[in-house]
């Protein structure tokens, strides 16, 4: 996708009343990313970020390509945690929410929703949390796998491990479909994914 594409489907976004944050996590890119995509006439067009947009509608909009996906995540996660039993498999909104339903069907484990702080982000909103969406798997004093999409700056997935260990369960792995960071653990959870970017 061309820059002036990016630029005109995060300000279309924005005017259908997204947060920042929501338009990151939308086009997969960082917050500040999407606060540039929207704002960059205001702040200067001389201001340019880093950052690698990756595009997985073609699999996103498909539910057969996601199960397919979700099926190599389950494989490759119970080939990484080998006898350890997963309890729980969280989804971090929106995104990695499809994929982590799917991979607890798989698994046998029960399912549950995270929602993170950056969907209510705005540059003057500060003080929200990631939490847990009530009415789904209880996590306490249980072994859970963390789910998403795609790890840009690694902020939601550590903010979600945070949660994870607050509320007393067990994070035992991180997997993502797209690692843009090259991470291999998250404050001592490893970070698990389909494919791993490194900018050299």
């Amino acid at each position: 996708m061309r820059l002036e594409d990016l630029i005109k489907k995060a300000k279309e976004l924005k005017r259908m009343g997204y947060t920042i944050g929501q338009i990151a996590d939308t086009l997969n890119v960082s917050k500040d990313t999407a606060l540039w995509l929207v704002t960059h006439e205001e702040i200067g067009k001389e201001i340019r970020l880093e950052d690698i947009y990756i595009d997985l509608s073609t699999i996103s909009k498909d539910a057969y390509c996601i199960s397919a996906i979700s099926s190599i995540m389950a494989r490759l996660i119970k080939r990484e945690i080998g006898e350890k039993n997963v309890d729980v498999v969280l989804g971090i909104s929106n995104a990695g929410i499809p994929y982590a339903l799917k991979i607890a069907e798989i698994l046998d484990s029960e399912f549950g929703i995270i929602i993170p702080r950056k969907h209510m982000w705005e540059p003057s909103e500060t003080e929200r949390k990631t939490f847990l969406l009530d009415g789904f798997a209880k996590i306490y004093n249980r072994n859970v796998v963390i789910i998403d999409d795609v790890i840009t700056s690694g902020t939601t997935m550590k903010e979600a491990i945070a949660l994870v260990k607050e509320m007393r369960g067990n994070p035992i792995l991180s997997c993502v479909i797209v690692d843009k960071k090259g991470l291999k653990e998250i404050d001592g959870v490893k970070v698990l994914s389909l494919i791993k970017l490194t900018i050299i």
